[in-house]
């Protein structure tokens, strides 16, 4: 399964990428420049999860510590919310 991204601008201040199939870090680079031209644009972002098939861990860490996580997240997987809140706590408990 490929994966594919939709975008959907409901108003002029907010923009939706709608994300299908398989995410994997090969995806990063382009969903990193999309989210920051939107960010330039002064747009809030939402990324709709309702699509994904599969994750892997660079892109939950993607969406818990990168770019990502500027986003705001809708029709997420479980087990992904699940893993987002683990890269989380494994980044709390690494020694400084």
């Amino acid at each position: 399964m490929m994966f594919r991204i939709e975008t959907r601008t409901d108003e002029p201040s907010t923009v939706t990428y709608a994300l299908a199939g398989r995410a994997t870090q090969e995806h990063l680079p382009e969903l990193t420049q999309l989210l920051a031209a939107e960010r330039a644009r002064g747009r809030q972002v939402t990324l709709d999860l309702e699509g994904l098939v599969l994750a892997d861990r660079e892109f939950v860490k993607f969406l818990a510590r990168g770019d990502g996580s500027k986003a705001a997240l809708t029709h997420c997987p479980a087990y992904v919310l699940s893993w987002i809140r683990c890269e989380g706590c494994e980044e709390e408990r690494k020694p400084s």
